[in-house]
């Protein structure tokens, strides 16, 4: 199963990207947990706005560095640049929440082929990385 990736800008991350770039500044999760996750070929959605009910599937990450290490005790997330093979503004893919679903999460993980088990547990409190 390919991994997933959801970023959200103006999200609890500080997390950094300009549309259309081939490069992110991702800030790895609180407990840094799931962080691992991350690897070459994992595809990253994206919104650009958190009141948005829908992401765009922006590309899929070509490599990533460790910038600078996180704190889990204090809730200080890793940071990490992301450089993304970026699919052109005409091959983005677009997803919104669909009816019955209560997270776009949900939504997405059907697109991308996930289990009807992970699916229904991204309805109460989505994980960021899938």
């Amino acid at each position: 199963m390919t991994r997933v990736l959801f970023v959200t800008r103006g999200g609890p991350y500080d997390d950094e990207y300009i549309e259309g770039n081939h490069e992110m500044t991702w800030k790895g999760q609180f407990s840094g947990r799931r962080d691992n996750l991350v690897t070459c070929g994992t595809r990253v959605w994206y919104r650009n706005d958190k009141k948005h009910r829908y992401f765009k599937l922006i590309g899929t990450v070509r490599s990533i560095e460790l910038l600078s290490a996180g704190n889990p005790s204090q809730k200080i997330p890793s940071t990490y640049k992301l450089q993304l093979d970026v699919h052109d503004v005409q091959t983005q893919r677009v997803v919104q929440r669909a009816p019955g679903d209560k997270k776009t999460h949900q939504s997405i993980l059907r697109a991308e082929g996930y289990s009807e088990d992970i699916i229904a547990s991204a309805g109460g409190w989505p994980h960021g990385i899938y």
